[in-house]
């Protein structure tokens, strides 16, 4: 392959910066020793709380989520209760690559999540990502490069979870096979497409964060030797395998370009279950209503409730393996509909560490208006929480409850984002949000002691991933303090010699650039005035001339309608691996 480009980015979900650190003290990772040794490295922070769909989201269009519009998987629709999936066309702001593309450079973006249905770019490839309801959909454009990929990699597949695969060995030899597609793929499609910039993500990892992550960390509650060392060197050889491709990757793109290289999240044990709603209802912040069920519905329901006490363990296993979906839609069904609008303030939705307010005009029903109520409620909640006590080791399992406004500084007033965020202390616990048995302890263990490995959420997202560049402008072995995930699409566009879109809050880190790599770059697109002042502060490279404001409704014309895309079918599908990785 003798084309090279200006830039190539890979993106590593999950990879996480104590687990690369110890690996590379053992010996291992040797591509990645060697680039983070000769370029810049450091942690990154991601977004808060963090969640793939909106880090990935951010690092795509440089975008925070109160701009880009994605906060987690699900949203609500506008009135009700019912919930919809959140895609590529409904996030707001231009993709990094469509940045390139607009300024003739062609790009390549492939896996990306949050990019289905994938947006048509002129001189460009674009493969969509985790939010792809399958192969048969369509999930490249143009769409004429889904049969040259396919024949090209006929293995290539778009995702997989543990719960698919009945032993961890098939699990992992099939994650083996398709980061080995993915990485067969890029090589396909770069040379196919000749790009200028060249994106492609690494998924699969993630996968195995959150399946089998007590066999990796010592100090995880769950943890035991003798699987672990079982368990741990098929893991080692997955990092290896990504770091082998990472190696291929960066010599194919050769020393005269800008590589990037990044994660949306690290790894971290889950040490416990908080029962988010139960705790609102025990303090009187959540009421539920009896609905007019149908009675098949009803009966089930209360079959649930009789098994979860009584059946016996291998009884359930068989149920689970027939019916595996079973619970959650009869929960869907009953849940948040369940919440009385009239006397609830406060609940938490899907099983993410948020709560919401029942705002007037946008909640069904709500009737608190910001104000001194709503900041009132915010700071009392706020102040509970932070001196919660798990009784189960006396330990305070909360550092800070954040409100929607030191969050999502951007945010406006009615946008469906959460009011109250929890960053956990040092140990990080897993949120469930059922309205059913009130009653119930807020900690557990386990969510089902009983599920059988390939259901098991026992590892989950951290904080901080990493971030590394290297290249001709880039500085050489130094270490970055403080990178933040919104300042990726800067550093590339920077990189590029592009102007970044004033909408990119992103501070690239006075040290990552020794020089700008600005006289490569390509003609500024028409329209675009040259009258954007630089920036003075000293740990900001400044923006180009030619900046273009990013205002909202910028950010509404660049979006494609966000009415569904996907069947009833692909719904199904979705929402089947979103409950696979701990997200329902």
């Amino acid at each position: 392959m003798s084309y090279k480009p200006k830039v190539l980015f890979i993106g590593i979900d999950a990879a996480d910066p104590v687990y690369i650190d110890r690996r590379i003290a053992e010996g291992g990772l040797p591509n990645i020793a060697k680039f983070r040794s000769e370029g810049a490295w450091g942690k990154m922070r991601s977004t808060f709380p963090v969640l793939s769909s909106a880090a990935w989201s951010t690092i795509a269009t440089g975008l925070p989520p109160e701009k880009h519009g994605i906060f987690e998987f699900f949203r609500r629709k506008p009135g009700t209760w019912q919930d919809e999936i959140n895609h590529g066309g409904m996030k707001k702001g231009k993709d990094v690559w469509r940045i390139a593309a607009e300024h003739g450079m062609p790009a390549v973006s492939i896996n990306m999540p949050i990019t289905y249905p994938p947006k048509p770019v002129q001189n460009g490839i674009v493969v969509s990502g985790m939010d792809t309801p399958g192969e048969g959909a369509a999930f490249v454009s143009p769409p004429e490069m889904k049969t040259s990929l396919l024949k090209a990699v006929p293995d290539y597949r778009i995702e997989l979870t543990a719960a698919q695969f009945k032993t961890v060995e098939e699990f992992l030899e099939t994650t083996s096979r398709t980061l080995r597609a993915r990485r067969d793929a890029a090589f396909h499609l770069f040379e196919q497409g000749k790009p200028e910039l060249a994106m492609v993500v690494f998924t699969a990892l993630d996968r195995v964060l959150h399946a089998l992550w007590k066999y990796m960390d010592p100090q995880h509650p769950a943890y035991h030797y003798p699987d672990a060392k079982r368990w741990r060197k098929w893991v080692d050889r997955l990092y290896d395998e990504v770091d082998t491709y990472f190696g291929e990757l960066v010599e194919w793109a050769g020393p005269d370009a800008h590589v990037f290289t990044c994660s949306d999240h690290g790894g971290a044990a889950v040490h416990g279950i908080f029962f988010l709603n139960r705790w609102l209802m025990s303090e009187g912040y959540l009421r539920t209503r009896e609905l007019k069920e149908n009675k098949l519905l009803k009966t089930t329901s209360r079959l649930q409730k009789f098994a979860k006490k009584v059946v016996p363990r291998e009884i359930k296993n068989v149920v689970n393996r027939i019916f595996p979906n079973l619970y959650a839609d009869v929960e869907s069904v009953r849940g948040m509909q369940r919440i009385d609008p009239e006397r609830t303030r406060v609940y938490g939705w899907r099983k993410c560490d948020v709560m919401r307010l029942m705002l007037k005009g946008r909640e069904p029903g709500g009737t608190i208006e910001h104000g001194l109520t709503y900041e009132a409620l915010v700071g009392e909640i706020k102040e509970k929480l932070e001196h919660l006590i798990d009784p189960r080791n006396g330990r305070k399992p909360i550092r800070r409850v954040w409100t929607r406004w030191e969050a999502y500084p951007l945010s406006r007033e009615l946008d469906d984002c959460p009011d109250l965020v929890i960053e956990w202390a040092d140990r990080i616990y897993e949120v469930d949000t059922t309205l059913d048995d009130p009653q119930g302890p807020l900690f557990t263990t386990e969510e089902k002691p009983d599920k059988p490995w390939r259901e098991e959420i026992n590892g989950q997202h951290a904080l901080y991933g990493v971030f590394g560049a290297k290249g001709p402008s880039i500085a050489s072995g130094i270490t970055l303090e403080n990178m933040e995930i919104t300042a990726v699409a800067p550093s590339i566009l920077e990189a590029l010699g592009l102007p970044r879109e004033k909408g990119m809050t992103g501070t690239i880190p006075s040290e990552l650039f020794t020089s700008s790599p600005a006289a490569t770059s390509s003609p500024a697109m028409p329209g675009r005035e040259d009258s954007a002042a630089a920036n003075t502060d000293p740990g900001v490279i400044p923006a180009k001339a030619g900046i273009h404001s990013l205002s909202d409704s910028d950010q509404a014309d660049d979006t494609d309608t966000a009415d569904d895309v996907y069947t009833d079918e692909e719904k199904e599908l979705l929402e089947k691996r979103l409950r696979d990785l701990g997200y329902m």
